[in-house]
Formats: C-alpha cells, structure tokens, sequence
C-alpha cells in the first residue's frame, strides 16, 4: 500500500526558517520595539509632511520642519519632565510612606526598606551615564527611522503591496491607507488629549495646593494615552496624597478627576476625533493586557495603534465579502 507523502524538506525549511525569525525577534525585542515606535510615529506625522509638500516646499524639507517643529519638541518635553518626574518621585514616596505606615497600611520597616530602595535605584539611574546614552541612543534612532519612513514612503509601500498577488493589490494598498489614516488620526488626538489632560490636572492640584502638582499631573497624562485601566492609575498617587493630607483635599482631587474625566469624554474627545473613530472599549482593553502581558508598560502603549486598526480591517473584510457575494 502506498501512503501519501505527508511532509517535505521544503516545508521543514520553512517551518525551521520561521522558528529562527522567531527566536531573532524575540532576542532583539529592544530594537523591533524602536522600529515599531518609529513607524508608528511617521504614520502620525506623515500627513502633516505630505500636507506641507501640497504647497510646493520639497518633500524632505517639508518632513524636516515636521519632526524639527514637533517631534523632537515633544521628544525634548518628555525627556525633561521624564527626568523632573524621576528625581521627585522618591520625595512623593518619603512624603507618603510614614503616613501609610501610620495608617496601618505599610509596616514601618518595609517603609524603610522601599523608601531606600527607590531613592537608591532612582539615584543610581540618574547617575548612570550609560542608561543615559543607550536611552538617547534609542530616541535618536527611532527619530532618525521615523524620518527615512517618511522619506521613502512610496518606496516602501510599493515594497508591500508587491508581496500581495496582483489582483490584490490594490485592495492591499486601499486597506494600508485606510488603517495610516486611522491609526495616525488616533495617535495624534491621543497625544493632543494628554497634553490638555496635563495642562487642566496641573491647574486644578496646583490651585488646591497639592504638593508635587507637575509630576503628579505628568503621570497622570501619560496613563490617559492607556485607555480604560489609564485614568484610575493615573489617578491614584493624587488621590492617595490628597488623603493623606486631609479628606477634604482628598474629596477634592477626586472630584478634580471625576469632572475631567467627563470633560473628556464628553466634549474633549468628540472634539479631538471629530466622531471619526468609533472603537470597542472591551477591544482595547484586550488589546493593552496583552500588549502588557507580552512586551510590558510599552506594549500597553503600542496596543493602541492596534486596536484602532482592526475595525477598519473587520469593516474592510465585510465590504470585501458583502462585494463577492453580488
């Protein structure tokens, strides 16, 4: 009796050959991050390069004054407040440990011991030239990349709609377009709403005289761009502050935050997307656990762009199929 033969070496090949790409990827996650990082960023810039290159000034001056004007102004305004924020949080933690401990909430030797830890590790990193450098190092490369994606933009999408056959690509190409547009729309009005998140939350600590008001209302801005799980944890250490120092002042910052919040999700966001994107909250939950689950605090970060695109390619799909079907 003859039995069909039910393997190759070709497909051992490719079998091995993708278990490799696997184990180099996953061995070099630092860099396949910084890629990610700077192709999400000229998605969101390119737009406004190309718009600039609509009036006549040439493409690579136009992306230049693009990342010139604001990407490496906001990369500048993170590092700084980034390192403002390091150097005054083992304060906040000072400040707030002995009450913690005082109410029973943290023993008084673990107080010690985490506030040391943190002031030393915090300490330690400030102080670390090399930490410094590879973090530059990073920022500088994702930028430079960022700049060579929108560059040679048609370049490279012509390069990726011709791994697609012929007869689809054109839809590769209109599908491709389509998800840039949202996922650069999403990111821009993200940032756009953390910045008036930090602006307005900063206001409100500062007038009721919450001590640590910047880095407070920088923490809180960053976790804003987390959807869902973001404003309760950027909420917390203001809360737990304002507590600590009397209830009234913890009453307060929590209505701070609840009438922000409703700002935000009643006028601010409406306005910012201009009702343009329409997305699931129990999807972008999944997709920032599992972005947390694999890659950490940046995979929470890069979900993002993730969850925003698969609407447009289950919509897509529909089209498709809904087109095949007259």
């Amino acid at each position: 009796m003859n039995y069909p033969e039910t393997f190759s070496w070709a497909a051992i090949g490719r079998i091995v050959a993708t278990i490799f790409a696997i184990y180099l990827i996953w061995n070099s996650i630092s860099v396949f991050i910084v890629i990610l990082i700077s192709l999400i960023m000229a998605v969101a810039l390119y737009p406004m390069a190309r718009k600039l290159h609509s009036w006549r000034i040439p493409k690579i001056l136009s992306i230049l004054l693009v990342i010139i004007l604001l990407l490496i102004p906001l990369v500048a305004l993170v590092l700084v407040t980034a390192l403002a924020f390091t150097k005054q949080f083992p304060q906040v933690v000072t400040l707030l440990a002995p009450i913690l401990a005082k109410f029973g909430i943290m023993p008084s030797s673990i107080e010690t011991t985490i506030t040391g830890y943190l002031q030393g590790n915090f300490s330690t990193f400030l102080t670390s030239t090399k930490e410094i450098g590879l973090a530059l190092l990073s920022v500088f490369t994702a930028i430079f990349l960022a700049f060579y994606f929108m560059l040679d933009a048609d370049h490279l999408f012509s390069l990726f709609t011709g791994l697609f056959p012929k007869q689809k690509r054109l839809q590769a190409r209109n599908l491709s377009m389509e998800i840039g547009e949202v996922v650069g729309q999403y990111i821009r009005g993200n940032l756009v709403i953390s910045l008036i998140c930090i602006a307005l939350i900063y206001g409100g600590l500062a007038l009721l005289h919450i001590p640590f008001a910047l880095p407070l209302a920088i923490f809180t801005g960053i976790m804003d761009l987390l959807p869902v799980i973001g404003p309760v944890l950027g909420a917390l250490p203001a809360l737990v502050l304002g507590f600590a120092i009397s209830p009234l002042y913890g009453i307060l910052v929590l209505v701070l935050y609840i009438a922000y919040k409703e700002l935000e999700d009643v006028i601010i966001s409406p306005i910012i997307y201009n009702k343009a994107l329409k997305l699931s909250a129990a999807l972008i939950f999944i997709s920032v656990v599992i972005g947390a689950g694999v890659f950490g605090v940046i995979g929470a970060f890069l979900a993002l762009p993730v969850a925003a695109s698969i609407p447009v390619i289950i919509k897509y799909k529909e089209a498709m199929m809904a087109k095949d079907g007259e």
